[in-house]
């Protein structure tokens, strides 16, 4: 059933302001007048077919939706969460922007897939269902406990996690890296479209953006009901972020194989120890004291941890306070000798988690996706090249790719105008 221009109007301004967007800041990506976005959603004019797919990629949406009888006004909608949640993000039009074309990124991934059937080979990661948590201590023993399990279900032994990305990405995650503002460490959304995706803070350092992969990684486990979550300094004392926390550290330092790391440099004993031998009758106690303060650690002790491990100074502080291997009086010294132990850290070379490697096996993957569905003449000309510029492929390189495509194909191959949905 065809819809007026009056309804279609209507339906565009409820899908802009769920995005976020003021009729000047949309006027303006369209590149016309807020006075004639103002006629389009007044139904006093409809709006031509490109002005129509301009907007759907703008909001997120489907050209298709807008037209649908069916239409949902309160569709579930992450990015729309994201921002309504987050006004700060939101009025950043520079961010905002950033993270928009995430979405429109993942959920062009998420088409390309439906549309060649590789959807369903998927595998997602498990979805915990947990209990509520009401104290920051019932938090961080559930982050622990959960980041326990995760690893034995990934059979990740006690070893150091070489490379996130290796962990998530073959779980069907959509892992994008894009510069956020500085209090935002990560973004978890959770949308039909997009599927499960995470942004992570592409100017933080490598330790903290292995951290927050993981940190974000809880959310995708624990939060399943929530759309969207923001990962920010201002909000670490909820008790999902607590949560959250918990479970990163505890996933990239496990308890056993901390342990055993420390008792190989020679630390890590208690100060005295007793064994006992019992023979039925009676037992024969033996002893072992250490050397006094044998076994504390030193500031270069931590810095060995925290480089095993690909952790920040700091994480790697927390994480051995937790277990015990330092006590609160160590900590705070230890956490006062930052410059020694940045001094220190050149000494060990580059980290082994992540190396000199560039994070974009996501886009990589999105890229020769397109290629596929237009080898498939599945997609036109036009989708491919607009796809193409999602992946980040310079300009002048997009029509050698198509040559390449079309060089490849059988003889008489005839472009279809044909593109997956909202195309």
């Amino acid at each position: 059933m065809a819809i007026g221009k009056e309804e279609l109007g209507h339906r565009l301004k409820i899908v802009r302001e769920q995005a976020g967007f003021t009729q000047e800041e949309a006027a303006q990506e369209l590149g016309i007048s807020r006075g004639a976005l103002a006629q389009l959603e007044g139904g006093m004019r409809p709006p031509n077919s490109l002005q129509l797919a301009k907007l759907a990629e703008l909001y997120g949406r489907e050209v298709g939706e807008f037209l649908r009888a069916d239409f949902e006004e309160s569709r579930r909608d992450a990015l729309a969460a994201l921002f309504r949640a987050d006004a700060g993000l939101a009025e950043n039009h520079v961010m905002a922007k950033a993270v928009r074309e995430c979405a429109v990124l993942c959920r062009e991934h998420t088409n390309l897939e439906a549309l060649l059937g590789v959807d369903k080979d998927r595998v997602y990661p498990a979805a915990y269902p947990l209990p509520p948590v009401r104290t920051r201590w019932d938090a961080i023993r559930q982050g622990e406990r959960l980041a326990e399990l995760e690893r034995g279900r990934l059979k990740l032994g006690e070893s150091p996690i070489r490379d996130m990305m290796e962990i998530l990405e073959p779980q069907g995650l959509r892992l994008v890296e894009i510069s956020l503002p500085e209090n935002i460490s990560g973004i978890f959304l959770n949308d039909p479209q997009l599927e499960l995706s995470i942004i992570i803070n592409a100017a933080d350092h490598p330790r903290r953006q292995t951290f927050s992969y993981a940190h974000e990684y809880c959310h995708v486990l624990a939060d399943r009901d929530r759309t969207s979550l923001v990962s920010k300094a201002e909000n670490r004392e909820e008790l999902s972020e607590v949560r959250a926390n918990a479970f990163a550290a505890t996933f990239l330092m496990p308890e056993n194989g901390t342990r055993a790391f420390v008792q190989a440099m020679g630390k890590g004993e208690p100060s005295r120890s007793i064994l006992q031998a019992y023979d039925e009758a009676q037992a024969v106690v033996g002893q072992k004291r250490m050397e006094a303060h044998s076994q504390d650690l030193q500031v270069y002790d931590v810095v060995h941890v925290a480089h095993h491990f690909g952790v920040s100074y700091e994480s790697a502080l927390y994480r051995l306070l937790n277990l015990k291997l330092l006590s609160e009086e160590e900590h705070q010294r230890l956490a006062g000798q930052r410059e020694q132990a940045n001094t220190l850290r050149h000494y060990l070379g580059p980290e082994p988690q992540r190396g000199p490697r560039e994070p974009r096996e996501f886009r990589h993957r999105f890229l020769f996706l397109a290629l596929e569905a237009f080898r498939r003449e599945a997609i036109s000309r036009g989708k491919l090249k607009e796809l193409c510029a999602l992946a980040q492929v310079a300009p002048g390189e997009v029509g050698k790719l198509i040559a390449t495509i079309e060089g490849e194909a059988e003889p008489g191959r005839r472009e279809r105008a044909v593109s997956i949905p909202g195309g």
